[in-house]
């Protein structure tokens, strides 16, 4: 068995990151395996955030816009960010770079095969990939195990799951500073399902369709609904798709990761830096990674800061709706973007607004849906004591 200080499994965003942020401090003498079935050469996905000038890796930033808009079948609503941009990260140009410096570190090495098992011991870990076993000190995991166990109340498991086209067409006239960043106009059929359009040229963008549900389409279903909106709604008829790119995000407030015990430290999604109302990362993966290797490389005992508890209350509620009632999610964010400021709802959706804030948005937003979702938690709640405490009786 080899052993290996550091151990990662999956060597996507936050694998990547988070090792990056560790080379970086400098690893001394201690050694550190990335293991991942897939080489990260291609374009598989896009990640988007916004800032107020500080990013991450500045230098891979392919796309940034000072507007974003908001569409639904009552019109169009344009707003400048102040001080606020947001901006596009491919990829690949992510991949090439971590991978690369990585690369050059000699304590850094690369397995290209499929992680079978992870298990804890009191000293190590030890991970099985392909026909090898390799033990560390600590494993980095960021593989997403779905919960195998019964949904419980207040419990919710939502997938937002997209297809984007990067497209180019002669007969396209985008806006080239303003980004739509949702366009309900398509049928929502009881979920949640919006375009966005990212433009980088006058005549080229990336158009995805996103989807707020339980349960996945069939492949041609985004095909059809993208072509549809391309042709009915952007008036473009004629167009080339340079990449495809689809992914799938969880939307849940239930753990993403098996408890392996302390020698595993869960990153990424399985380590709960997704926003579950959101789907929006990148940021928060970079922190976290900073976070750790400070932990790990420099004995920095404080850890990254936990969700605020009225924001984890925000998107309970938020989750409820998406998952009970998700006919009337159109109606809410159209409500919060055509009346609040552009700055505000990124403030909040940053999850940096003070209350005040965050009751200036809430007045600004159909009340029937939430006092519902407030009285419906609380009652599974209240369910919830009561046969615990009828458990205990009868015990």
């Amino acid at each position: 068995m080899k052993h290996f200080d550091y151990i990662f499994t999956g060597g996507g965003c936050a694998g990547l990151c988070t090792a990056l942020q560790m080379s970086r401090l400098g690893l001394g003498q201690k050694r550190l395996l990335i293991i991942d079935q897939d080489e990260k050469k291609s374009n598989d996905r896009t990640w988007c955030y916004w800032s107020k000038g500080d990013h991450p890796y500045p230098e891979l930033v392919h796309r940034s816009w000072t507007q974003l808009q908001f569409t639904d079948y009552s019109g169009t609503r344009s707003s400048a960010m102040r001080a606020y941009q947001y901006h596009l990260v491919r990829g690949e140009d992510f991949y090439r770079m971590a991978v690369s410096e990585l690369a050059k570190d000699p304590n850094v090495s690369f397995l290209k095969q499929r992680v079978d098992n992870i298990s804890t011991e009191k000293l190590r870990a030890k991970v099985w990939a392909g026909n090898q076993i390799f033990t560390a000190d600590y494993v980095l995991n960021s593989i997403v195990s779905k919960p195998n166990k019964a949904q419980a109340d207040g419990d919710y498991f939502l997938y937002q799951h997209f297809m984007g086209w990067w497209i180019e067409s002669e007969s396209a006239d985008f806006i080239v500073d303003t980004a739509t960043l949702m366009d309900f106009r398509t049928p929502q059929l009881g979920d949640a399902r919006f375009f966005y359009v990212l433009p980088v040229t006058q005549n080229r963008a990336l158009v995805e369709f996103t989807i707020f549900s339980r349960q996945l389409l069939e492949d041609k279903a985004y095909r059809k609904a993208l072509e549809d909106y391309l042709q009915t709604h952007l008036g473009i008829e004629d167009f080339s798709i340079l990449e495809e790119e689809f992914g799938v995000i969880p939307m849940t407030n239930t753990p993403l990761s098996v408890n392996y015990g302390p020698r595993v430290i869960q990153i990424g999604t399985a380590g709960g830096a997704v926003k579950p109302t959101t789907g929006y990362a990148f940021l928060k993966i970079h922190r976290q990674a900073q976070s750790i290797a400070n932990q790990l490389i420099k004995g920095d005992k404080s850890l990254m800061p936990k969700q605020i508890q009225r924001f984890q209350f925000y998107d309970n509620l938020l989750l409820h709706i998406l998952e009970k009632e998700g006919k009337v999610a159109s109606n809410i964010f159209s409500a919060l973007f055509r009346n609040n400021n552009m700055a505000r709802v990124l403030t909040f959706l940053e999850e940096r607004s003070h209350l005040g804030q965050e009751l200036a948005i809430f007045s600004s937003l159909p009340f029937a849906p939430f006092l519902r979702a407030c009285y419906q938690r609380w009652l599974m709640q209240w369910n919830k004591k009561s046969k615990a405490k009828q458990k205990i009786a009868l015990e």
